[in-house]
């Protein structure tokens, strides 16, 4: 079966990508989603390579500090300090709390 799949695909490969080429052009939904997903990952991994914590984490400290950074107890959404101001003094005060 994985023989005849893999078969179809690399003959049929110029079809397969204007077929997708076309749908991701036709179908504003499916590029919503797809970029969702995206953001969705990007976040992720940021979290994990930068901070060397899981998104899971990272909201659970932020619940137990109000929503709000550690530094300047702005909110979490109108700062976003976490990323933008001195990433290394935000993630310190992050580990701390």
């Amino acid at each position: 079966m994985r023989a005849t799949q893999r078969r179809y695909r690399e003959t049929h490969k110029d079809q397969i990508r204007e077929r997708r080429r076309r749908k991701w052009e036709s179908d504003e939904a499916l590029r919503d989603r797809q970029r969702a997903s995206n953001r969705a990952w990007q976040r992720r991994k940021r979290y994990q390579q930068v901070y060397g914590i899981s998104l899971a984490d990272c909201d659970a400290m932020l619940q137990r500090q109000g929503n709000a950074c550690a530094i300047c107890r702005r909110s979490a959404t109108r700062c976003a300090s976490i990323i933008a101001t001195p990433v290394a003094r935000c993630a310190a005060a992050l580990r701390q709390v």
